[in-house]
């Protein structure tokens, strides 16, 4: 996951609800878990970078697409 506020809230890339966190647990208090507590996902084995469309929004990093599905329909119409 890119670097960033670690007290913030992020759109989950998989249910696009506001709801990934970055938490530590006390099983693993130095590895910093990437959470989702919408769709219970655990990002923490998955590469998540920043949509390229510069708007800010976590992506799967092996996605198809670099740039999410705002900053795409965007840049079709400039």
């Amino acid at each position: 996951m890119p670097a960033g506020d670690a007290t913030a809230v992020h759109e989950c890339p998989d249910c696009d609800v506001d709801a990934l966190v970055i938490a530590l647990t006390a099983a693993a208090p130095d590895t910093p878990r990437h959470l989702c507590f919408s769709c219970v996902t655990d990002f923490t084995d998955i590469a998540l970078t920043s949509c390229e469309g510069g708007c800010g929004r976590l992506l799967r990093a092996d996605a198809k697409d670099s740039t999410c599905l705002t900053c795409s329909l965007f840049s079709e119409r400039s």
